[in-house]
């Protein structure tokens, strides 16, 4: 009977036994179907080199997402993106306020701008607009006087830097500066320096309102808005943030005066921007901006 016994289970040991063998080689067999099928699947290689994720031998990513279209939905912008952002989008040389507000990629191209080429910018608030110029000659610059800076005087090492930054840190903060010495910097107020050298402190946001109180009490005659276009033609110069990037720009349309400058040179000595400060004390007078306001 025990022999009977064991006789009766052998087959059934057997028959599990193949069973599980059975299911094993089929999942082999399905494995080496799906690797067949990989490597028989186009190689999918990005090329978009706008993407936070683009590199030269492809994307950094082990898998991405593709949309029913084929679009990337993994894509998020990167370091070119907004390196190039104003070469890639600007239609004229210089860009009004409500650009800059809808689309902030114009700030962080211009910051990287500044750091990398030969290029400043300076703030017509009267206008306003900012105007992207060559540091040497003042001349402003359009997309393409942007890209034949770029294959001519590109400061490698700079781009480097701000590279290297990005990637460890991200997207600059609105305090960030040219200047490394500036990394350090007390917050001054905006304001309206007159020719004589006072400085008369006013808000971000209500320079014309300061404009038009300062019109009433020190000039007193007649003045109908915007009384800053009255200051402006009257020698008088504004420090101000119109884009709120922590640059304190200055616009005037006539030469600043001795006054002026050396308040100029202390107001921005005190705040840590030592080189900022020392143009002023050239004979021309104009700082790191070039004087701008009115139509002559």
């Amino acid at each position: 009977m025990l022999q009977r016994h064991g006789a009766l289970h052998r087959p059934l040991f057997f028959v599990a036994n193949f069973s599980v063998n059975v299911k094993n080689q089929h999942i082999v067999s399905e494995n080496i179907k799906n690797k067949e099928r990989e490597k028989n699947m186009p190689k999918l290689k990005c090329k978009n080199k706008y993407c936070k994720f683009h590199r030269e031998s492809g994307c950094s990513k082990k898998s991405v997402t593709l949309d029913r279209k084929g679009g990337c939905e993994t894509y998020e912008p990167g370091f070119a993106y907004y390196f190039f952002y104003c070469c890639e989008h600007m239609q004229t040389n210089f860009l009004t306020y409500p650009e800059i507000s809808e689309y902030p990629a114009y700030k962080y191209s211009i910051y990287y701008m500044t750091k990398c080429l030969p290029v400043e910018c300076y703030s017509d608030d009267i206008r306003g607009m900012l105007v992207i110029c060559d540091s040497r000659t003042k001349k402003p610059l359009n997309a393409s006087d942007l890209m034949e800076l770029l294959n001519d005087n590109l400061d490698e090492n700079a781009l480097n830097a701000c590279v290297d930054d990005y990637l460890k840190n991200g997207l600059p903060k609105a305090t960030e500066t040219k200047k490394d010495e500036m990394e350090k910097i007390v917050e001054k107020e905006y304001g309206w320096l007159s020719p004589n050298g006072v400085f008369y402190p006013s808000e971000w946001g209500t320079h014309e309102l300061a404009a038009q109180e300062l019109c009433r009490d020190l000039i007193g005659e007649g003045t109908y808005p915007p009384c800053r276009d009255e200051l402006i033609r009257r020698g008088w110069a504004l420090v101000h943030d119109p884009s709120l990037t922590g640059a304190y720009l200055v616009t005037n349309q006539r030469p600043l005066t001795k006054k002026q400058r050396d308040f100029l040179y202390g107001y921005f000595k005190d705040m840590g921007m030592t080189g900022r400060a020392e143009l002023y004390q050239k004979e021309d007078g104009s700082g790191m901006l070039p004087a701008r306001g009115m139509e002559e």
